[in-house]
């Protein structure tokens, strides 16, 4: 999927790419190129720390409310991380690994945009909240 969208590079973001003489366009793509639930679970050889996906996660703060996270982490049953780990312990290539793990992620994302548009109408949308620096 190509999707155009308008961001502001800031200075020091922009100090750092000159320095290290590098593209923008190209760090932030091979960034985005690695957020990946699959890669981080099944400890993909280009980011087998998931350091990518992990620091999407730790750092990327939600507008949703206490209430909507409540019913997202009640969905995360044990039965879905059970399902995960079943699937990373096969002994499959990679491609198919992460293949597994998509689908099973993807079933869970529906029930997690079902419990947002419930809660906050007709704007499921997963909204990052602006750090402003």
């Amino acid at each position: 999927m190509k999707t155009t969208i308008k961001i502001q590079l800031p200075k020091d973001f922009q100090l750092m790419c000159v320095l290290m003489s590098c593209e923008p366009a190209k760090v932030i793509q091979y960034y985005l190129n690695g957020i990946s639930l699959p890669w981080q679970m099944s400890v993909h050889p280009e980011d087998p720390t998931g350091m990518r996906t992990g620091f999407f996660l730790k750092n990327s703060k939600t507008c949703d409310t206490e209430e909507t996270q409540d019913l997202i982490d009640e969905i995360n049953d044990e039965d879905f991380h059970e399902r995960l780990v079943l699937i990373v312990k096969m002994e499959i290539e990679q491609p198919e690994c992460e293949q597994l793990l998509r689908q099973e992620i993807s079933k869970w994302r529906d029930k997690c945009l079902s419990i947002r548009k419930e809660l906050k109408g007709h704007d499921p949308n997963y909204t990052i909240v602006d750090y402003g620096h």
